[in-house]
């Protein structure tokens, strides 16, 4: 009886449950090719190695071995993955990122038995996008936009609200679990990806095999480094105040994936991780970046990455300004970072010039008190628009940035007309271009979207209008709340002017001095 017992243990096929406490080096045997996943939980996926090395099932009286071997069919599963990520409901943000779009197309020529050279195409492609996204593995990358949130109905409703996921639609949140899931399946190791296209490979006619060197390199493909992108433990730093918190740092948002991929279930990391993450950051851009720029209304508003921020490259004048702190050069490389107050650029750190110091108080008193909520400052129609007028040269645009460069925590205030605990923790600047001066609509509209935060809206153009032209008329009629509903209450304007009335030194007549509550002059 036993021995025949252990004969048929021997001739199944068997996995180890993937338990969270199964160690993370080990790799686990797959099922037979009828099975349709040959992937073992992503929190051991993500620290496991590459080595091949198989679990071996032991019981009292006989040994089954020291290894088995994995008879999965590649294109089998990879169809099965294609079919999995067509399935997605609701995020299919994570699936249009350029690495996933990349791991698709590799799936695509597995599951077709693509001959070597599509293959290996296929497989160049997706290890390029990967290492161009900057993470460990393609799961990184899927987790990553999970947590960014968009296109997510539960993140936009607990972004919005800070209400917890019981509030959200039953149907709402089952899809989103679906989703989640099916997403988790859907992250196969890139050692089994390889594992795949190596035996494609050796089965087509005529056969091929990779040199060792290329081997070595694409195994080495999804290996984490130890120690490295851990993050800080509990989770987001976020909490569940009026209003969203600083944008989510690099190791806040290591914690969250974390978190996440260490769940049994994707699905079980809603609510005590994903959502708490969106309470307190928010979604999309704005949860990633202090400093965004407007593209159009198609793209929105993107913060850009700084990976290797080096605080030595920032130079200071010995006045706290260049030779021509108004030149465009000097302003136009202002990048935001995920971590939070790392941004590119001068004029955001720097202190103002003597003379400049009045009106720079008074600049950092208003957005301060802006960005805490003060009842004062900003509402619907209260006209709380700030306007800094010079003449060419004077260094406007560059106070503007100094100014909310404080408010932003990127350098000390010696005014001391901000609280000690950062009220500014909610701002987010928006960089508005020339070429986007018309699409002010739109932008109140990205305003209405993220309530929960707070935007100044910087142009980057100086105003020299001629009175009662069609750009005059529009920015009036944005102004005054007309055109597309009432001013948002969460977003003001900041602008540079030659004139107080922000129109061209020749014309006459008030202006839009009216429409500016703080105007100040340098």
């Amino acid at each position: 009886m036993a021995t025949r017992a252990a004969a048929l243990l021997a001739s199944a096929p068997h996995r180890e449950h993937p338990r969270r406490t199964a160690p993370p080096a080990s790799r686990v045997a797959t099922p037979s090719a009828a099975a349709r996943r040959s992937f073992f939980h992503p929190a051991a996926r993500r620290w496991g190695s590459a080595d091949g090395v198989s679990t071996t099932t032991r019981a009292i009286g006989f040994d089954l071995g020291e290894r088995d071997e994995d008879t999965s069919r590649g294109d089998v599963e990879a169809l099965a993955l294609i079919e999995d990520a067509a399935s997605v409901l609701f995020l299919q943000d994570p699936l249009r990122h350029e690495c996933s779009q990349a791991y698709l197309a590799l799936l695509q020529q597995i599951s077709l038995k693509a001959g070597p050279n599509k293959l290996f195409s296929a497989y160049g492609e997706f290890f390029r996008s990967l290492r161009r996204s900057g993470k460990a593995s393609f799961v990184d990358v899927v987790l990553d936009e999970i947590i960014a949130g968009r296109g997510n109905p539960v993140a936009e409703a607990v972004a919005r609200t800070g209400a917890s996921i019981s509030s959200v639609a039953p149907v709402d949140l089952a899809a989103v679990a679906a989703d989640l899931d099916l997403l988790q399946r859907l992250c196969v190791s890139e050692a089994t990806i390889l594992k795949w296209c190596e035996r494609a490979a050796a089965a087509a006619s005529p056969s091929r095999r990779q040199p060792a060197s290329w081997v070595a390199a694409a195994s080495a493909l999804g290996v984490r480094e130890e120690g490295a992108d851990v993050g800080a433990e509990g989770g987001a730093d976020g909490d569940d105040a009026l209003r969203f918190t600083r944008p989510a740092s690099v190791a806040t948002i290591a914690a969250t994936r974390n978190a996440v991929a260490e769940s049994w279930k994707w699905s079980d990391a809603l609510e005590p991780h994903l959502a708490k993450h969106w309470r307190g950051h928010g979604l999309g851009e704005p949860s990633r970046g202090n400093v965004l720029t407007w593209h159009n209304p198609k793209r929105g508003a993107t913060c850009d990455d700084v990976k290797h921020p080096d605080a030595a490259s920032y130079s200071y004048g010995a006045n706290g300004a260049n030779d021509d702190p108004d030149a465009s050069s000097d302003d136009s490389s202002e990048r935001s970072s995920h971590d939070a107050g790392v941004v590119n650029g001068v004029a955001w750190r720097t202190a103002p010039r003597a003379k400049d110091e009045p009106a720079h108080a008074a600049l950092v008193s208003h957005f301060a008190a802006f960005a805490n909520g003060d009842s004062e400052v900003g509402g619907a129609g209260a006209g709380h628009h700030v306007l800094v007028h010079g003449p060419v040269g004077a260094g406007k645009r560059w106070l503007l940035m100094s100014s909310l460069g404080v408010c932003l925590g990127l350098q000390h205030d010696t005014s001391k007309s901000r609280p000690s605990k950062s009220p500014a923790s909610a701002l987010r600047v928006v960089r508005v271009p020339r070429e986007a001066l018309r699409q002010l609509p739109e932008l109140c509209q990205f305003a209405r979207d993220h309530p929960r935060a707070r935007f100044v809206f910087l142009l980057d153009m100086p105003l020299a209008l001629a009175p009662h032209a069609e750009f005059y008329n529009e920015l009036t009629c944005a102004l005054d709340g007309g055109g597309g509903g009432r001013w948002p209450p969460n977003a003001i304007l900041a602008a540079a002017a030659l004139e107080p009335t922000a129109l061209k030194p020749d014309a006459s007549g008030g202006g839009l001095a009216c429409r500016f509550r703080l105007s100040v002059g340098v």
